[in-house]
């Protein structure tokens, strides 16, 4: 919400400014609920891919603990019958530049893969994601096996006639745009998954590591 002013002689123009914000927000919003855990089903939003599963804590951080961990993640498709085909990891940056920088006695790369750049990247011969909002999880997952319902993109709306109700934390408000020459935006994304097999992701937790 802006004043209309303001959108009438900022420069850059703060209503692209502001819209380009909202996107910005509901993308990384979604991402978030996409991997977080603990993220259950309601009737407004899906459950995360990995809410239910059972993770594998993370022994630490030495190329030895990582190729132990990463065995025992790609083992539970293996043991289910999911075949890796199509699968993909999914980790933060800083967790896959951390894995770049792994070298083994020689002074080589121990995942050469991981030193590609940013949408590049494989490990173990599967493609990597890279998304701050994974933050201390390494996930893998395959996308067939997940059901998805969206609509492709970001549907934003611009009013300066509307009235909005909203508490202020003290009292509910109403407030009428046009009185008050002001212009707010809407941004609405319709998008829903749900697993269609139980061994569509699995992951590893690294919460109790740091990285350094």
């Amino acid at each position: 919400m802006y004043r209309d002013e303001l959108g009438k002689f900022s420069d850059p123009k703060v209503d692209a400014m502001v819209m380009q914000d909202l996107s910005d927000s509901i993308t990384g919003f979604s991402d978030a609920q996409f991997l977080l855990p603990a993220k259950a089903e309601t009737i407004e939003s899906p459950a995360s891919i990995l809410h239910g599963v059972t993770p594998i804590t993370a022994a630490g951080l030495t190329i030895d603990n990582f190729r132990s961990d990463l065995r025992k993640l790609r083992g539970q498709f293996i043991a289910g019958n999911v075949s890796l085909t199509g699968c993909y990891y999914i980790m933060s940056e800083t967790m896959a530049s951390f894995m770049s920088d792994l070298i083994d006695a020689l002074g080589n790369p121990v995942y050469r893969g991981m030193d590609a750049p940013v949408g590049e990247k494989t490990l173990k011969g599967l493609p990597v994601v890279e998304s701050e909002s994974a933050g201390s999880i390494i996930a893998l997952i395959k996308p067939s096996e997940i059901l998805l319902a969206d609509n492709g993109g970001i549907d934003l709306s611009i009013s300066s006639e509307a009235t909005l109700d909203y508490n202020d934390g003290t009292d509910d408000v109403s407030l009428n745009l046009w009185q008050q020459n002001m212009v707010a935006v809407r941004a609405e994304r319709y998008i829903r998954w749900k697993k269609r097999h139980a061994l569509a992701a699995a992951w590893i937790d690294y919460s109790g590591q740091t990285l350094q």
